[in-house]
């Protein structure tokens, strides 16, 4: 198999309540740490919902890619050569206004890999009982289709874990509260003032990614049935297929395709 310096994957998320469901996500990677991604539009319910302005505000604390409501156009964003642009378009890839320019530290490269679909590959190492269905046509080219269950959420923390380590973060920002602090209490002086002193200290990478270890052993006893197609000759996944069955509540059920094309061949360039 040839050395992979570049592709593209077609990401589409389909279910109820899902933002942006059914809608096709473009997300390009070239080597060593160039991206470019194309989302929808969306309002994003977290802790506090965002609607994202560029690629750095869908990433905000309290924020998910879940829940929430789909918006007009979309929005686009490059990292290369350390540098992170962003715009939003009424359509793809036109109407669109300018860009947004900032620095693209190790936390921002980090952030738009995990639009990436890298998380699919790690996943192809951790399906269980995996059985051939068949030799399958796909676009004309022949693939082997592969069929099993998986923990993608485990495939998913791995993946950032993998990210972070790359991108040399020990950090991925600050968790922040407050100490009351009272003044003394004097005699014959008015009752003491209780002052509140904002406390911010560092949130590491791995107490981060222990948010997730609920879900990662929910998903342990409730894994996601997967399909992986590959091509015959030259070994690339070229498609990959994931359920998430429904969560305690009932909800969270949704699908997962990932299509992988253009191997080798997109370049990725800051904009003109």
């Amino acid at each position: 198999m040839e050395t992979l310096n570049s592709y593209r994957a077609t990401i589409t998320i389909s279910g109820e309540g899902i933002a942006g469901s059914g809608q096709a996500i473009e997300s390009d990677w070239a080597a060593p740490d160039s991206f470019r991604t194309m989302t929808p539009r969306v309002r994003l319910e977290g802790v506090g919902a965002c609607e994202p302005q560029h690629a750095g505000e869908s990433r905000r604390s309290g924020c998910t890619n879940v829940q929430g409501e789909t918006l007009d156009g979309y929005v686009e964003s490059i990292v290369v050569d350390g540098t992170w642009y962003s715009q939003l378009c009424q359509e793809k890839g036109s109407q669109c206004g300018e860009w947004d320019v900032r620095d693209a530290g190790p936390l921002a490269i980090m952030g738009v890999s995990l639009t990436q679909a890298d998380w699919t590959v790690t996943a192809l190492t951790m399906i269980r009982e995996a059985e051939v269905v068949g030799q399958e046509n796909m676009d004309g080219l022949s693939t082997i289709h592969l069929r099993g269950w998986l923990n993608a959420v485990q495939a998913k923390v791995d993946t950032w874990r993998r990210a972070a380590q790359h991108a040399g973060l020990e950090t991925v920002g600050e968790e922040c509260g407050s100490e009351d602090v009272q003044t003394p209490l004097t005699e014959g002086e008015p009752p003491p003032t209780v002052i509140a002193t904002p406390q911010c200290r560092p949130v590491t990478v791995d107490e981060f990614l222990a948010i997730g270890q609920e879900a990662v052993e929910w998903q342990e006893r409730n894994p996601s049935s997967v399909d992986v197609w590959i091509g015959s000759d030259d070994h690339m996944l070229r498609r990959f297929s994931a359920s998430f069955p429904p969560d305690e509540s009932g909800e969270g059920e949704k699908d997962v395709i990932v299509e992988f094309s253009r191997f080798n061949e997109v370049i990725i360039e800051p904009p003109r």
